[in-house]
């Protein structure tokens, strides 16, 4: 009797842990009216906090230049914060497989002119709600 007891509550807990990081889901990346952490880059290198702009244009000019082509399930732009970690990872899997000077000046200007720029912004939207999604991975 005892177990079904600590395994039911068990399973309110993570299904309580879940929901709460679906509402901060929501809440950080889709928002009711704006998200708190808006995932384009764009976003916070406007005064406007417009999308596809510059910035973005930059980024994938940047990336054709360097033949790095986005495959995804839904058309996505490109200044994507889940993107743009995808690319780092890419360019530091090269890296590792080919440490030459180009790449490592490759990695620096992504870094430099596309990613550093505003992540941190980012990072900043709303820390308790980042560092509980970070967490429960």
């Amino acid at each position: 009797m005892g177990h079904g007891y600590s395994r039911d509550k068990h399973l309110f807990t993570k299904s309580r842990s879940l929901e709460r990081l679906q509402a901060d889901h929501l809440a950080l990346f889709v928002g009711i009216g704006m998200p708190k952490a808006v995932p384009w880059g764009s976003v916070y290198l406007t005064e406007e906090n417009l999308l596809l702009q510059r910035s973005t244009h930059a980024l994938t000019a940047f990336l054709k230049s360097h033949r790095i082509i986005l495959c995804t399930d839904e058309q996505q732009i490109s200044d994507h914060i889940g993107l743009c970690l995808s690319v780092l990872a890419l360019l530091l899997k090269q890296w590792g497989d080919y440490p030459e000077e180009t790449t490592e000046r490759t990695i620096r200007e992504f870094l430099r002119d596309h990613l550093l720029p505003w992540s941190g912004r980012f990072a900043n939207c709303s820390p308790p709600m980042l560092k509980r999604l970070y967490m429960h991975y």
